[in-house]
């Protein structure tokens, strides 16, 4: 089996493509969907002059697209790059160019920051706007994310390289933010973790592989992570996304910007969420406080999915 991103994930959808993958409020793309809209994007990228090892700018909040382009870049053997949807000014100009990125996704509401730095990013050659509630126009020289992917066919599968780099930018609590370099072949190998939270055995090869997926979509009781934490930071987008797609589970991701307690353990009681991602006391005490107060006032939130909660 190789050890690269990309190459397991589509294995994973040819085995169980009508299977949840991303949820996201009311929008669900099962596994074969994820992985289509991934190679219309991955095909899109090309198009516009991307190619392998290219730095992909991702700034946008929790999201299916923000996933959905993970595995686009995978798949052609570039680099998602993570960027803070915090970040101003210098520290977006710093970020994008530091990291050579040459497109950047971007959230409607965050679209006036973009077009406050986009003409001294002079490698940025690829603006996509991916809609929100906001209903933001498309800022100049910008495509819609929707009217991208569908500007492309599907790219064809293609061989790919262990030694193929993942890039995850630090948060620069100590400094300005550093890039760290992975190969994928160690990365997701690391992230084979949602086999070991479920007392399984890693697969040794495609085959154990799916044949454990086999049988947990069976008993229907492939994973449903759920990232309270945002996932431009490692612990959201590897043990919230990576690890549950690993072992053909579903990624959800929250619609609300904003952390709202009752309105997560809603989307866990929705989407029968087994493991919740989370950091620290900043998310653990609102959390247990939500729960006892819908306990007390006679309206309990039902959390009789949840099966585990990592805080990192």
């Amino acid at each position: 089996m190789q050890y690269h991103y990309a190459s397991i994930w589509e294995t994973i959808a040819d085995a169980v493509p009508d299977r949840p993958a991303l949820i996201h409020g009311d929008t669900t793309r099962s596994w074969q969907s994820f992985d289509e809209r991934a190679a219309r994007l991955a095909g899109a990228f090309e198009k516009a002059g991307l190619k392998a090892d290219s730095k992909i700018g991702h700034y946008l909040y929790n999201c299916n697209e923000y996933i959905e382009a993970h595995y686009a870049a995978f798949k052609m053997r570039a680099s998602p790059i993570n960027v803070n949807y915090r970040y101003l000014e210098e520290e977006l100009i710093y970020l994008l160019d530091n990291s050579d990125s040459e497109a950047v996704l971007f959230h409607g509401r965050l679209a006036e920051r973009i077009a406050e730095v986009k003409d001294k990013l002079p490698k940025l050659k690829l603006l996509i706007q991916v809609d929100d509630d906001s209903h933001t126009p498309l800022i100049d020289g910008a495509v819609a994310y929707e009217d991208f992917l569908a500007s492309s066919a599907p790219a064809p599968r293609i061989a790919r390289s262990e030694d193929d780099i993942y890039m995850l930018y630090t948060g620069g609590t100590t400094g300005m933010p550093k890039g760290v370099m992975y190969r994928h072949a160690d990365h997701s190998f690391g992230l084979m973790m949602g086999y070991d939270f479920r007392g399984l055995p890693r697969p040794e090869n495609k085959q154990q592989m799916l044949s454990t997926i086999a049988t947990l979509a069976q008993a229907d009781a492939l994973p449903a992570a759920l990232a309270a934490c945002p996932l431009m930071h490692g612990t959201g987008i590897w043990v919230g996304v990576f690890a549950p797609l690993m072992i053909g589970g579903c990624a959800v991701t929250l619609p609300n910007i904003h952390f709202d307690p009752d309105a997560l353990w809603r989307e866990v009681t929705r989407n029968k969420v087994t493991d919740l991602v989370i950091v620290g006391d900043a998310f653990a005490k609102p959390l247990s406080a939500a729960l006892d107060a819908a306990a007390e006032a006679g309206t309990p939130h039902d959390i009789s999915s949840l099966s585990l909660v990592i805080s990192s």
